[in-house]
């Protein structure tokens, strides 16, 4: 027969099968049930107070050479560069035909001196001049156009007769367009020339690098509303108003 079914947290006892001369104690006990609560996080504390300091490492190992380490510097600056403006520092003399480049002169007598070089080193030349030329047109309506070449180097040791480094030949040109003139008019322009060049192989510790500067030729024509083109002939001389001029001594790469 079947035995009836105990109540919870009930100790009972039952009759076993009729072969079973024994009785059985069943005990049953309730599981508690597994409670998850999720609750919003909450506001973050204040942060505590810095932990101390640790104790210093050990010094690490020397790194590799450096490459293309800069071991010199040098350059000068004329006019005063806080000063704006400021006189010609070179007037250039026009070349006279058949030349095609003026007079080579030194570009306001100044140079850049540079120590600690190595004869692998490398000399990283930068030199940036501004400068200007004109010319006179006449007291008629009309367009003109003027052009004036220049020729800009870096001479190691002396000027002119040291080692040329690097020279660059540049050129600027004015256009005018005048359609009210009454007198002759003066026409100006002012133009700035930056070129680098690298020096190599220089056989002593320490070097002196110059600029110089030569006009070359200067072209141009007017033309007036009434008549055809005529060529321009009053161009002045060229002039350098400021400069720039720099040099880097570089030791040679690593790898």
């Amino acid at each position: 027969m079947d035995c009836p079914t105990p109540d919870h947290h009930k100790k009972i006892k039952r009759k076993c099968l009729k072969s079973c001369n024994k009785k059985c104690a069943v005990t049953r006990v309730r599981r508690k049930p597994k409670i998850n609560v999720i609750a919003p996080r909450g506001i973050r504390g204040a942060a505590g107070p810095p932990g101390p300091v640790g104790l210093p490492g050990t010094q690490g190992p020397t790194g590799a050479p450096g490459i293309g380490l800069l071991t010199f510097y040098n350059f000068i600056e004329i006019p005063d560069p806080m000063l704006p403006g400021g006189p010609a520092i070179t007037a250039l003399t026009l070349p006279i035909a058949p030349a095609t480049t003026g007079p080579e002169l030194q570009v306001s007598n100044q140079f850049i001196s540079l120590s600690g070089i190595d004869i692998n080193s490398r000399i990283a030349l930068t030199a940036t001049i501004v400068w200007s030329f004109s010319f006179i047109t006449d007291g008629l309506p009309q367009v003109a156009v003027g052009n004036q070449m220049m020729q800009f180097s870096i001479f190691r040791d002396a000027p002119l007769s040291g080692v040329r480094v690097g020279t660059v030949v540049d050129a600027g040109r004015i256009t005018e367009i005048n359609r009210e003139a009454t007198e002759a008019m003066l026409v100006s322009g002012t133009f700035t020339t930056t070129f680098e060049c690298t020096d190599t192989g220089v056989p002593a510790a320490a070097a002196n690098y110059f600029l110089t500067a030569a006009a070359g030729a200067a072209t141009g024509f007017s033309a007036p509303n009434d008549s055809g083109p005529t060529i321009i002939t009053s161009f002045s001389n060229p002039t350098i108003h400021e400069v720039h001029f720099g040099g880097k001594v570089i030791l040679p790469n690593t790898v």
